[in-house]
């Protein structure tokens, strides 16, 4: 690839990125656990590379890409409907027992995963192979359901914000005003059914404790509190990729038992603490950038590949939201799919 180049010009975005991965090299010489810096640095620049070629790649192979995305959030999502148990919420929705995980480690990370792909599924179900529609409309549906069976409150709010992106186009509009027409005639015929289901009254009650988390015993808050000291300490360069839980007992952060947080629980904190000002100024322009070429793409309506530039968009949307209480970088899936 390297010597025989495809002409096509490198975006803007990938330089940005480029620049994270130069800091993140950095931390080798900085950070506590300098094989952890390598091993995130290593990934970042396999996802960077892979990023290029995708990048240079026909409609086509574009359009592949977004159907294995799409099917993946359909299997997922099924997986996490069917494969967990009886959902009950604790603690007045604070905690809540048999969260979906499907195939992951942790919910957040299947959720956060599902928000990147179901906008996809959805795109190319009204857009795509005519074949593939009513599979992909399918998927995009249950990757749809199967976030909510995560009870991933940051989640589904960044799932809404990628809805009300999609709700731009036309045809995913009318398609969305149908889907709740039926829901509307379902739940009318099936009021009391529907208000005592078990899974909607769970969703309910989680997304209630928002109002009230600055009155619980969140970290978050903990967390958010302490970091601008940790930062202030290695302000330029940061503490080295991964090595949060290697700073942060330092300054009085804890989880149960003891035990170091893995993150911050906000992209633009969590990046200032391991980066350093550096690399949260670098973030900040890759944000920029890639608004840029959101709305550049996103002009014309009529152009073949509309549908997945507003689908990307409308991802990239539901994530950042999901990122001011998550770290989504530190999923190497999540920071793929997202590259």
């Amino acid at each position: 690839f390297l010597f025989q180049p495809s002409g096509h010009p490198v975006p803007l975005a990938l330089y940005a990125f480029a620049g994270l991965v130069v800091v993140s090299a950095l931390g080798l010489v900085l950070a506590e656990d300098p094989f952890t810096v390598a091993r995130i640095t290593l990934m970042w620049t396999a996802f960077g590379i892979v990023a290029l070629l995708v990048a240079g790649s026909p409609p086509e192979h574009l359009r592949a890409v977004g159907v294995s995305l799409g099917l993946s959030a359909g299997i997922l999502g099924t997986m996490a409907v069917v494969g967990g148990g009886e959902q009950r919420a604790i603690a007045g929705g604070a905690i809540v027992s048999n969260r979906a995980q499907a195939s992951f480690a942790h919910p957040t990370a299947l959720a956060m995963y599902l928000i990147l792909t179901f906008p996809i599924a959805f795109a190319l179900a009204l857009r795509g192979a005519r074949r593939l529609r009513p599979l992909l409309l399918a998927c995009g549906a249950l990757g749809l359901i199967g976030l909510m069976f995560t009870q991933t409150r940051g989640s589904i709010v960044g799932a809404a914000i990628a809805l009300l992106v999609l709700l731009s186009w036309a045809p995913f509009r009318r398609v969305a005003l149908g889907g709740l027409a039926l829901t509307a005639v379902v739940a009318l015929l099936n009021v009391g059914s529907i208000t005592e289901s078990q899974p909607v009254s769970v969703v309910g009650e989680r997304l209630a404790t928002i109002a009230t988390l600055k009155t619980r015993s969140d970290d978050r808050f903990e967390i958010w509190t302490a970091t601008p000291a940790i930062i202030a300490e290695r302000p330029f360069l940061g503490a080295g990729q991964g090595n949060f839980p290697e700073v942060s007992p330092d300054f009085a952060l804890s989880d149960v038992g003891g035990l170091a947080f893995d993150h911050a629980h906000n992209l633009f904190l969590n990046v200032a603490v391991e980066l350093g000002l550096i690399g949260l100024a670098l973030l900040l322009l890759l944000l920029v950038l890639l608004f840029r070429a959101s709305r550049q793409a996103l002009a014309d309506r009529s152009a073949p590949l509309y549908p997945m530039a507003l689908a990307a968009s409308a991802s990239l949307a539901g994530l950042l939201v999901n990122s001011l209480t998550e770290y989504p970088l530190r999923q190497n899936v999540i920071m793929a799919t997202t590259v």
